[in-house]
C-alpha cells in the first residue's frame, strides 16, 4: 500500500529530540543485519550438514527439530526476563543475537565435527541470553 510506505518515509524523516531519529535508523540496520545472518545461515545449513556431518534428511530433520523446539522455549522464557525484569531494549536485544549467531557460525565453521553442530546452536542461540544476565 502506498499510504504505508508515506506514513514510513514521514516516521523516518520527522525531527526528533533526544537523539531518536538515529535510534530508529540503528535499530532498522541491526534487524536488517540479524535478518540476513539468520536466513542466509538456514538457506545453506542442510548443504553444510549434509557435506560436512554426513547427515541425511531424516536426521537433519530430527535434529533441526529438537534445536527449535528447545531454542523456542528458552528464547520465550529468556526474551520476557530480559524485557521485563533487566529491561533491555531492542536495540541492546538485537545486537546480543547479532553477535551470537556470528559466534555460532564461527563455531561451526572451524570444528567441523558433529558435535560443533549443537555447540554452534548452543552459542548461536542460547549463549547471548545467558551472558547477558
Amino acid at each position: 500500500d502506498v499510504g504505508n510506505v508515506r506514513e514510513t518515509v514521514v516516521t523516518l524523516m520527522k525531527p526528533r529530540t533526544g537523539h531518536i531519529r538515529l535510534a530508529i535508523y540503528t535499530l532498522i540496520g541491526i534487524l536488517l543485519a540479524y535478518i540476513m545472518l539468520y536466513f542466509g545461515l538456514q538457506a545453506e545449513m542442510y548443504q553444510f550438514c549434509e557435506k560436512v556431518y554426513h547427515w541425511g534428511p531424516a536426521q537433519y530433520a530430527n535434529n533441526n527439530f529438537i534445536v527449535s523446539v528447545v531454542q523456542t522455549t528458552f528464547m520465550t522464557l529468556a526474551v520476557t526476563f530480559l524485557v521485563r525484569k533487566l529491561k533491555f531494549t531492542d536495540e541492546s536485544l538485537l545486537m546480543i543475537s547479532v553477535v551470537s549467531y556470528f559466534g555460532q557460525q564461527i563455531c561451526m565453521g572451524t570444528v567441523l565435527k558433529e558435535y560443533a553442530y549443537f555447540v554452534g546452536q548452543f552459542v548461536g542461540n542460547y549463549f547471548a541470553y545467558i551472558f547477558s544476565i
